[in-house]
């Protein structure tokens, strides 16, 4: 059974748009669904990447470094309207910037199971096909 919000919408979907809001990135991108499976496909190509300089800096305590790449990953998410993947690269920004280095481990956790959840919902589910409507 699905829980119904205010809205009429399913906690599902709630959930589904904290992942990734596809209808909202896509009127981001004026309606280019094609650009938005560029970011997508963009952003699974980039993001192990991010992860391995994110893990370095952790590593090496480089708290500049950190916030850089983190800085760069939530915009990436952003793109993408992924709001708990935004919200965590935000804390792992914040929390290197002030060099909160017992709670970064965990922080970087998180985010990368985040991550990895949004990366699953891309490959797996692919994105939303959108309603046409006859002319």
């Amino acid at each position: 059974m699905r829980v119904r919000r205010g809205g009429g919408a399913s906690m599902d979907q709630v959930v589904l748009e904290q992942v990734l809001d596809w209808d909202k990135a896509l009127r981001r991108l004026a309606g280019d669904e094609g650009l938005l499976r560029e970011l997508c496909d963009a952003f699974a190509l980039d993001y192990p990447r991010k992860l391995t300089v994110l893990k370095a800096a952790l590593g090496g305590r480089d708290s500049k470094m950190l916030c850089v790449t983190a800085h760069a990953l939530k915009g990436a998410c952003s793109v993408l309207c992924a709001t708990r993947c935004v919200t965590l690269a935000g804390e792992v920004e914040v929390a290197a910037r002030e060099k909160r280095w017992e709670e970064l481990p965990a922080l970087l956790r998180r985010l990368e199971r985040e991550v990895q959840i949004l990366l699953d919902t891309i490959a797996s589910h692919g994105a939303p096909q959108t309603a046409t409507h006859p002319s």
